[in-house]
């Protein structure tokens, strides 16, 4: 590069020589210079060749002036650099006053004063000594006051005051003057606070300075879209975020339980059935059942018809049979109740089905199994075998314990693994 470089040099003063040859062969001009009484007659094209001569002459003048002050500059430089990294080992190792030293020389020289005041104020903060931090902050509110905000925003943060935090970064966001850290920063703070759909456009630029891992990102994305849906103040507002979400997140587990519950407290009880549903016609997601059977009855509410129609093809779901449960509890049909979380809990056993089916059994006036079954729940919470049902007759027992009967493709039956 350094030689195609001098090359385009050298060709452009060619090309220069060229111009001045041709403008000045024919005429070379007259120059006449009168001073102090002498006269110096010459013509233009050595008139230039004098002034550039003399002007190369004062210039490596200067240069040989300024070489002591240029030396002991780089000096100073070098050694900032020095104690700079000398303090960063020292802080490491735990040796902090040493470390503090360190970074107070360094910063004498500017061009290292930011960032060994912020190393400074670390420091004297982990030597617990709030006084000197305090100083060595404005200090740095001084040099730079962008980067003691984003420091002091830091400290907020640390001290779980996210309402200050977010005053001081929101500035330096709007002025577009905050560091990759700073903008992670600002968008937790929007969040802390209530604001997801706000903190959700700083996503870009996190991804372009590529601050955070894949992974983490991808997370943080869907925790802030399931909190911009939670925090929707209307049904209009839900709809609206929920349709701006990515086709790739409409398929995500924690996004679909969080609009379904939004929805069903903004009076969406339809429209978070057909979501939910729709996306378990196409793939098959037990755990949103749970969600499906805790949305609010309404009008026209279809949703036992759809998990009984999901019912054949899929025998041997608990969860399935723990919803459907459910709605048949909340329609106080108790006997089929009964019979679906019993079920439910044969192939599954867990606490929540216990509960439901302690309800029922209280709806029933059955004191005896409900009482045992309420036992039960706690006891499966406390890793305890539960206790036993009464009053099930041996047909009862059977059902409840019976396996699906699991079909091929060519009718055949397949043995259960």
């Amino acid at each position: 590069m350094n030689v195609f470089r001098g090359l385009i040099w050298c060709l452009l003063l060619a090309a220069v020589g060229a111009v001045a040859w041709e403008v000045l062969s024919n005429d070379m001009g007259f120059v006449l210079i009168r001073w102090h009484g002498k006269i110096i007659e010459t013509t233009v094209a050595y008139g230039l060749i004098f002034w550039l001569l003399i002007s190369v002459g004062l210039w490596s003048l200067w240069f040989l002036l300024r070489l002591p002050f240029n030396a002991w500059h780089a000096l100073a430089k070098k050694q900032a650099r020095l104690r700079l990294i000398n303090g960063f080992q020292a802080l490491h190792e735990g040796r902090y006053a040493r470390a503090e030293n360190l970074f107070l020389k360094a910063a004498n020289e500017p061009e290292t004063k930011t960032i060994a005041l912020v190393a400074a104020q670390d420091a004297t903060m982990r030597l617990e000594e709030p006084q000197r931090a305090q100083e060595h902050m404005l200090a740095l509110q001084k040099h730079n006051p962008n980067a003691a905000s984003e420091m002091s925003a830091a400290l907020a943060w640390q001290n779980g005051n996210a309402e200050q935090a977010l005053a001081l970064l929101t500035p330096l966001h709007e002025a577009k003057k905050l560091s990759p850290q700073g903008q992670f920063l600002h968008l937790q703070a929007l969040e802390k606070n209530h604001r997801a759909a706000d903190a959700l456009p700083l996503l870009n630029a996190l991804r372009k300075e590529q601050s955070l891992a894949a992974q983490v990102l991808v997370d943080l994305e869907i925790r802030l879209h399931a909190g911009a849906l939670d925090q929707s103040q209307d049904a209009d507002a839900c709809l609206q975020q929920w349709q701006n979400l990515p086709d790739r997140l409409k398929q995500n587990t924690t996004l679909l339980k969080a609009f379904a519950a939004r929805a069903d407290a903004l009076g969406l009880e339809a429209r978070a059935v057909q979501v939910l549903s729709d996306h378990l016609n196409l793939q098959w997601t037990p755990e949103l059942l749970e969600s499906l059977a805790a949305i609010s009855s309404h009008i026209d509410d279809q949703r036992i018809g759809l998990c009984e129609a999901w019912l054949p093809q899929h025998a041997d779901d608990a969860a399935l049979h723990a919803a459907l449960g459910k709605l048949h509890g909340s329609a106080k049909n108790y006997l089929k109740a009964e019979t679906l979380l019993t079920r439910a809990i044969s192939l599954r056993p867990c606490g929540e089905c216990w509960e439901m089916l302690g309800h029922v059994y209280a709806a029933q006036q059955k004191s005896e199994q409900a009482s045992t079954a309420y036992a039960n729940a706690l006891r499966l919470q406390r890793e305890q075998t539960p206790l036993q049902l009464g009053g099930q007759s041996l047909r009862e027992q059977i059902a409840s314990q019976a396996v699906a009967d699991i079909r091929n493709e060519h009718g055949y039956p397949i043995l259960p693994q």
